[in-house]
């Protein structure tokens, strides 16, 4: 969790365990205590948007939320790719042109991106798309972004542009098919995805 103003940022990172989500708000009341700020200082609200696992965006996201509504500021979402993406293609070392940021999922996949980098300025060149290892097709130079890992700084820079415009839409984002399942052809090696019944129509029957 981060927090930053115009000239100075704070941040405290949280070992991964469980019940994450309640140390969520004790974590913010220790940030904004060592900043020196109170929660009427806050003037808006960034979230990682994902992808990630299910309860995890879905925890950030409610706090988010819930957060921004009850101080009345605006909220925005922002990918864990898209901050990885920008960070990694922000440095000297990549020139202009189009490239494609990759960070690991499970099993072989991975989630993937295309920027476009112009004049230094970094800027997504496509939507984020879940890859398999079955899938093909011609990308541009692909960016391995699996060691850089973005803190929640990463993700203020790019929701400071929407927060300006009174903020967007906080909505998850879930690449994956709900309940995916995955089944190995021995003989092709391909993967198959099997047709997943919309969570709606399950409800329906129970």
């Amino acid at each position: 969790m981060a927090l930053s103003d115009a000239s100075k940022s704070w941040r405290i990172t949280e070992r991964p365990g469980r019940n994450l989500d309640a140390r969520l708000f004790p974590v913010l009341e220790k940030l904004l205590k060592r900043a020196g700020r109170t929660l009427r200082d806050i003037e808006g609200v960034a979230v990682c948007s994902g992808p990630g696992r299910f309860t995890s965006i879905r925890v950030g996201m409610t706090f988010a939320g819930v957060l921004a509504k009850c101080l009345g500021v605006p909220a925005a979402a922002v990918s864990r790719i898209e901050a990885s993406g920008c960070r990694i293609l922000s440095r000297k070392e990549y020139p202009d042109g189009k490239y494609a940021v990759s960070l690991p999922g499970f099993r072989g996949e991975s989630f993937l991106q295309e920027f476009r980098k112009r004049r230094g300025a970094v800027a997504p060149a496509g939507e984020p798309r879940w890859r398999t290892v079955a899938d093909s097709g011609p990308v541009p130079s692909v960016i391995d972004a699996g060691l850089l890992v973005p803190s929640a700084l990463d993700l203020i820079p790019l929701a400071e542009a929407v927060l300006r415009k009174g903020g967007g839409k906080v909505h998850p984002l879930y690449l994956k098919p709900a309940n995916f399942l995955r089944a190995h052809n021995e003989i092709s090696g391909a993967i198959r995805r099997p047709d997943v019944e919309p969570i709606s129509r399950r409800e329906e029957r129970a």
